[in-house]
């Protein structure tokens, strides 16, 4: 699963029950603003294979999948771009500098839009132009590293991580020039865990899934474990996590669901700052087409916000911003959004009020 700039959910389907070819399989998109599904597959595009192993997004808006070819059907190998309407770039050894035969998977998409992956053959990059390999710590005996992670630092540094707990290698970090390896020995890790997801929040500490938990870790030393013995945490069989635009982080495991955590409490309600309902303000029209009016009145002068989020909690539009208001009836309005479910969030003197509204064009 990831998400595009533009807000758009993509989600790759990797099931082998019914063979590579069932048309309920391939790349769907989801629209978040309008609410419309559609299903990319070999049938109707040129994707060159419904079974995608991995996925994710560059700046550009534009979707990289990475695939697992167990039926020997990718032609050498492959990994796709896809620019979200009706171009597909497909990379194989025979057009490009791709260099893989059954195995592909897409890693991480630096701030440089560099694309990071693995293959059969090794780690590469790929920067718009060429393709370069890289040799890792975690290369075996054949130079192919057993990579099945990675998350970019806002500077250019890369961290990766693997499945292979023999190696004694839990996570390598990458400045461009040099390669650190952090082991199960000389590290915070979870003895032998294997790495399944890493992100990286905004101050540049990394939260890292493992099958012994979770591991935050700060300043590349300073290593915190949360397993299900010292937190709330579910499971300590991690597979992913994500974090919200309020730090929140959602964890989700492979057996006990998904848990949530932060620092300090999670922002779940009104006094949080989170979008909640409350009637201290009124839209309408609703459902609008064009433009929906916000009415409220305010029993003293006040300094007034009034901000627009889409469904991921992303400002779409700002109204007004900390504006000195008398007392009195107040109206204002907003239009040129699409299709979708908007909250409408109003910030009286530090007190947070919202409410749903829906553009049907």
């Amino acid at each position: 699963m990831a998400i595009d700039k533009d807000d758009n959910l993509w989600l790759a389907d990797w099931g082998n029950d019914d063979g590579p070819f069932s048309s309920d399989k391939g790349l769907t998109k989801y629209t978040i603003n309008s609410g419309t599904w559609y299903t990319y597959n070999t049938s109707n595009s040129t994707l060159p294979y419904n079974q995608i192993y991995s996925i994710s997004t560059d700046t550009n808006s534009h979707v990289w999948l990475g695939y697992l070819d167990e039926f020997g059907i990718v032609p050498t190998g492959a990994i796709t771009e896809f620019n979200g309407n009706n171009i597909w770039h497909n990379y194989t050894a025979n057009n490009s500098g791709f260099m893989g035969n059954w195995y592909s998977q897409i890693l991480v998409v630096d701030h440089q839009n560099n694309v990071w992956f693995v293959s059969d053959s090794g780690l590469f990059k790929y920067d718009g132009i060429s393709f370069q390999q890289y040799h890792t710590p975690y290369d075996n005996i054949f130079g192919i590293p057993d990579l099945r992670v990675g998350a970019a630092e806002s500077g250019g540094i890369i961290w990766f991580g693997g499945t292979d707990a023999a190696s004694n290698i839990a996570l390598i970090r990458f400045d461009g020039v040099n390669w650190t390896s952090f082991t199960y020995l000389n590290s915070g890790f979870p003895s032998y865990s294997p790495i399944r997801y890493i992100t990286i929040d905004e101050n540049n500490i990394k939260w890292i899934g493992t099958d012994g938990g979770v591991v935050k870790l700060e300043d590349d030393s300073l290593y915190t474990v949360y397993n299900t013995a010292n937190s709330g945490l579910s499971s300590n069989l991690v597979s992913s996590i994500a974090i919200d635009p309020w730090n929140n982080k959602w964890i989700c495991t492979y057996d006990g669901g998904l848990s949530a955590f932060r620092e300090g409490g999670l922002v779940l309600s009104n006094s949080d700052n989170i979008l909640t309902f409350d009637n201290s303000f009124t839209t309408y029209p609703t459902p609008f087409s064009q433009s929906v009016y916000i009415d409220y009145t305010l029993s003293k002068k006040s300094f007034v916000s009034l901000e627009v989020f889409n469904l991921l909690g992303h400002k779409v539009k700002t109204i007004l911003q900390n504006e000195n208001q008398s007392a009195g009836k107040h109206q204002n309005t907003f239009s040129g959004v699409g299709e979708g479910i908007y909250f409408v969030k109003m910030i009286v003197d530090g007190k947070v009020f919202s409410q749903k509204v829906i553009c049907e064009n």
